[in-house]
């Protein structure tokens, strides 16, 4: 049985949804009745889709959440996501995010913009006219950079322009400001972070495998990825572990570990530079009464 934990949230990754297997296909891209199976599975268990104000909200405020919630998100921009998700998605209730990259919104194919081997050939990019619509349906609209360049290996100068065109395309025709962020490649350094932050984005997600939970970086939140090789019964351990097994959660653990142990360092340092401060305080204080 399936013990549902409300102080973590599972934030699902997923990119295209595909007819038939394929090995020409990356692993990344699911079939079509799997997801369809995944949806129902979800539905028939009792759980519910939250928006991103609602995760940001769980996550800022560390608040626990009363019923069992999971976060779908979809990366890039594809087709079958009007075709096959969106009707799936309705049949249940369900909302969805699209993390999209907008340089080739529009175009027949990704052939210009190829940043990972095996798209699926029947598939193509969105266009801004499906992209309102599905904003009008279930979907809400987030960013993912503009050409899904690698965000680590940018300059500040061209990280700024990827991101900055990304954000104005989604503003110009989609008619809102994306205020969540997911790196391409889930790629990012701390240069990365402290623009998206600078930025005004809310929250920004990475392809790192593990929970959202209140303790998270908002900068880099984990999410779970959904792959071809995933049946029901892995993918509700995933719902459980964020991993296939509980075995392969293990290094995560020890991952998650490290990154306290930073955030605790960098608390540490920045309580010592309060008390610095108090210290010079006080005896500019006591000089001033000297002086006196």
């Amino acid at each position: 049985m399936l013990i549902f934990n409300r102080s973590r949230i599972a934030v699902l990754m997923y990119h295209a949804l595909i007819d038939k297997p394929d090995k020409n296909i990356h692993f990344v891209h699911v079939l079509k009745r799997e997801f369809a199976e995944q949806m129902k599975w979800l539905f028939e268990n009792g759980y519910r889709t939250l928006r991103m104000a609602e995760l940001y909200d769980v996550l800022l405020n560390k608040k626990k959440i009363k019923d069992k919630a999971v976060v779908l998100t979809f990366d890039d921009g594809y087709r079958s996501l009007y075709d096959y998700a969106t009707p799936i998605l309705q049949q249940y209730g369900f909302s969805a995010v699209l993390f999209l990259t907008t340089a080739t919104v529009g175009k027949e194919s990704y052939n210009d913009l190829r940043h990972c081997d095996g798209y699926p050939a029947d598939d193509r990019p969105l266009t801004w006219s499906e992209l309102l619509e599905m904003k009008g349906l279930c979907w809400e609209i987030e960013a993912h950079g503009h050409r899904h360049y690698n965000h680590a290996a940018l300059d500040a100068k061209a990280l700024l322009d990827e991101v900055g065109r990304c954000r104005r395309a989604i503003k110009a025709n989609l008619n809102h400001e994306p205020t969540f962020y997911c790196y391409p490649y889930g790629a990012y350094d701390a240069s990365t972070l402290d623009m998206i932050d600078k930025l005004g984005f809310k929250a920004s997600f990475s392809v790192e495998p593990g929970f959202a939970t209140s303790s998270a970086d908002l900068r880099r939140v984990y999410r779970v990825t959904i792959s071809v090789f995933d049946d029901i019964r892995t993918f509700s351990n995933k719902l459980r572990y964020a991993f296939a097994s509980r075995k392969e959660s293990l290094p995560s653990v020890i991952r998650d570990l490290i990154r306290r142990h930073d955030s605790l360092q960098m608390a540490i340092t920045s309580v010592k530079s309060v008390l610095a401060n108090i210290k010079i305080g006080i005896r500019r204080c006591l000089q001033k009464a000297s002086w006196e």
